[in-house]
């Protein structure tokens, strides 16, 4: 599928260590944002990027409160984390308590919720910066989903979970779109 990003950037891959590098994460969480039409792109820069983008199953935004992920899910998920010690003193002392009971109360908190509000919350407490795409990756590979769709009356928001999945055709300045 043709989908649209909107940068000032110039580049000839989506790198994941730019990922979330230029904001906050967004409303539906991190990732690789895309439109389904050009129009919206731009608000996030002054050249469009024209990528195709290998969509295999979609996260509807009408899932995001029917699906959740398993207390297993959760478990492997935050054992990915490359700093994982380090994050888990937020949730309490290893030394003191022990890393099972603490990593226990971690994932304990994550579960039985809303799928996006788990990665958004596991995003800001264990994949920090340049290691959110490991995050995304994890979850591509447990549930299969590779990308999320947010619908709206005039076009789509696509949220691309994996880097890999996009292959970039053109960039066009705006300027150009608009003659």
């Amino acid at each position: 599928m043709i989908l649209y990003h909107g940068t000032n950037s110039t580049f000839d891959y989506f790198d994941p260590n730019f990922l979330n590098s230029d904001c906050a994460i967004d409303q539906y969480g991190s990732g690789y944002y895309f439109y389904d039409s050009i129009s919206p792109t731009i608000r996030h820069g002054n050249n469009v990027i024209f990528a195709n983008c290998k969509i295999e199953k979609i996260l509807d935004e009408t899932q995001l409160k029917t699906y959740v992920l398993t207390k297993d899910n959760i478990e492997d998920i935050i054992l990915q984390s490359p700093e994982l010690d380090i994050c888990l003193t937020n949730f309490g002392n290893i030394e003191d308590e022990s890393f099972d009971k603490v990593f226990n109360y971690a994932v304990n908190l994550y579960t039985n919720l809303d799928v996006l509000y788990v990665l958004n919350a596991i995003g800001n407490d264990f994949f920090r910066y340049q290691h959110t795409h490991i995050l995304l990756k994890k979850f591509k590979s447990i549930t299969g989903f590779n990308c999320l769709q947010k619908k709206f009356d005039d076009f789509s928001i696509w949220v691309m979970f994996d880097e890999s999945d996009i292959d970039i055709i053109k960039i066009v300045p705006w300027e150009e779109i608009i003659c």
